[in-house]
């Protein structure tokens, strides 16, 4: 239905440059890296499989002093 495909960060392209998100599992493993995130990550890791429906964990580092953490939900249905 093209609502909510993407993790999107209202204003993030526009106000900051070379954004670095990480994405954790529950465990702690790193799953997906983007050292220029651009609101483009679509719920797959790192090969490129999709993500079962579970929580995650998130890291964007908007700039050397500020970042950001956080959860999202990943529901495909």
């Amino acid at each position: 239905d093209n609502v909510n495909d993407f993790f999107e960060i209202p204003g993030l392209n526009s106000q900051y440059n070379n954004v670095v998100l990480n994405v954790f599992n529950r465990w702690g493993n790193l799953i997906y890296n983007n050292s220029d995130y651009q609101n483009n990550w679509d719920g797959k890791n790192m090969n490129g499989e999709d993500l079962s429906d579970d929580t995650y964990y998130f890291t964007l580092k908007l700039t050397n002093e500020e970042t950001i953490t956080g959860y999202l939900v990943l529901k495909r249905k």
